[in-house]
């Protein structure tokens, strides 16, 4: 009887402490782990939790919620620790903070996990600025670009750098490109800068406009239209165009060709210069 008490008084000791130390005689948590050398520690020094190549067939219940697993990344879930999330059923990476709700994989409303993901956002992006007013505003302090895009490789078909569609229906002016210079350095301004120094064989253009609105009314159709609004004795260019090559090709400041539902307008107003022309000689 006396051996039934002795055991029966340590299992009770036992199960009543209530903290468990591993290295350390004070342990401060349920469980409280200590490296053995806080400054020099063992590769061995740390916690395994279980490893696995993907997330069981059978899904936990809500006595698992919160259970924590390592996935290796050696199946299609990508590497990380997740944790089993009741309230959504469903396992959950354990660096999903409300940040990261900002970032879904394109066409889900899943929580991007990967670099490689494709991801979208809903509200606007700001670059160097807190505080963005469009899709993407980007704020460059002392840079000399803003933006740069590079474009390589060896695809076939049309290549562009930036391609702007505008689909709006509404009034107003529309603008694919709109440019605002409103520095006061004494250097040149461009609103719009074109360098082209590839030795392809094919058709080089600075500017490419075409219209294709087959429609029947009288709405202006500009290629290129320069409106100047400041007040000064400068000089004001519409189209300046310096030619530096040595080429044997056709060099052309401009060219403008008018087909189609256009041209009968040309035509009719080169009739009525003729006309006008043959009236002042007789």
């Amino acid at each position: 009887m006396k051996y039934l008490l002795v055991i029966w008084f340590s299992v009770m000791s036992f199960v009543s402490f209530s903290q468990v130390g591993i290295n350390n005689t004070d342990p401060k948590a349920s469980l409280d782990i200590e490296a053995i050398n806080t400054s020099a520690p063992l590769a061995t020094d740390g916690i395994l939790i279980p490893r696995i190549n993907t997330f069981p067939l059978v899904n936990p219940t809500g006595e698992q919620d919160g259970m924590l697993v390592f996935v290796t990344g050696a199946m299609a879930t990508p590497r990380g620790f997740y944790f089993w999330d009741q309230t959504n059923f469903s396992w959950q990476p354990s660096d999903t903070d409300s940040h990261n709700n900002d970032w879904y994989k394109a066409n889900t409303t899943t929580i991007a996990t990967t670099i490689a993901d494709d991801i979208y956002t809903e509200g606007n992006v700001g670059i160097g600025l807190n505080d963005p007013m469009f899709g993407l505003d980007v704020l460059s302090d002392g840079n000399e670009k803003g933006i740069q895009l590079i474009l390589q490789g060896n695809q076939v078909g049309d290549v562009f750098g930036v391609q702007t569609k505008v689909n709006n229906t509404g009034p107003g002016d529309h603008s694919a490109y709109q440019s605002i210079l409103n520095g006061s350095g004494s250097g040149i301004q461009y609103g719009l800068f074109n360098s082209m120094i590839g030795i392809g064989e094919g058709l080089h253009f600075g500017v490419y406009n075409e219209f294709s609105q087959n429609t029947t009314n009288l709405e202006e159709h500009a290629g290129v239209k320069n409106r100047f609004i400041a007040n000064n004795d400068n000089i004001h260019n519409g189209i300046s165009t310096i030619d530096n090559t040595n080429g044997l090709g056709i060099h052309r400041g401009m060219i403008t060709e008018l087909v189609e539902m256009v041209l009968w307008r040309v035509l009719v107003l080169e009739l009525l210069i003729l006309v006008m022309d043959f009236t002042k000689e007789l």
